[in-house]
Formats: C-alpha cells, sequence, structure tokens
C-alpha cells in the first residue's frame, strides 16, 4: 500500500483503519477460539463495512483492562473519523480504499505458505 503525493494521507488513514480493525478482533473475549482464517474472514467483513467494525468495538470489554479501553476508545474514534465530514465523500474513499486493502489481504492469504492471523 505504497502512494505518493496526495495519496499519502490516505495510506496513513487505511494504516489506522486497518490496525483498528485488528486491535479490535485480538480484542475480542472469544479470541483464542477465533482460527486464522477466520482472522482474516472477519478483518475483510470489518474493512467492508461500518457495522461489522462497529459491532467489533461493541464486543470489547472496556473494564477487563486499560489495554482493552484504549483498544475500544481507538476503534470507535476511527469509526467516527469516517463518519465525520462529508458522509458521502468519505463513504466513497472508505469503500474504495477497504475494498482495495481488502483484496490485497485475501491475495496475500491465499499466496502465505503459513496462515496469516
Amino acid at each position: 500500500m505504497r502512494a505518493s503525493g496526495a495519496d499519502d494521507y490516505w495510506s496513513y488513514i487505511v494504516g489506522f483503519t486497518v490496525s483498528a480493525a485488528l486491535q479490535a478482533i485480538n480484542l475480542q473475549p472469544n479470541r483464542n477460539e477465533i482460527g486464522p482464517s477466520d482472522r482474516v474472514a472477519l478483518l475483510v467483513s470489518a474493512l467492508s463495512s461500518f457495522d461489522k467494525l462497529g459491532e467489533l468495538a461493541v464486543g470489547i470489554d472496556s473494564t477487563c483492562s486499560l489495554e482493552h479501553a484504549n483498544g475500544k476508545s481507538y476503534v470507535q474514534e476511527i469509526i467516527c473519523y469516517w463518519r465525520e465530514g462529508s458522509p458521502e465523500h468519505f463513504a466513497r474513499q472508505y469503500q474504495h480504499f477497504m475494498h482495495l486493502t481488502a483484496q490485497k489481504i485475501l491475495a496475500l492469504a491465499a499466496t502465505s505458505p503459513q496462515p496469516i492471523g
């Protein structure tokens, strides 16, 4: 996901969004039951929909630890970022960049000799 010029901004935002989705997955109460292929599917699903990312955020028990509280806050901040400003513009940008990112993740998972997750 290399970018240059004006695309640098979106590259960073995509990185923050992927990071938030991974953090949300890793802070789920049932994280030990989630296998590598399920993690990839969850990640792609979370990147494809605000609602799925929101569901993952809701699933984080912020009373468990400071890490959980900070993680939940971070995921919610990313969701709010995408919903602020011009919703139509950000929705198009989100769908475009998250679709490309999800395709790259799926391609990487398909060609990786070891499970990703």
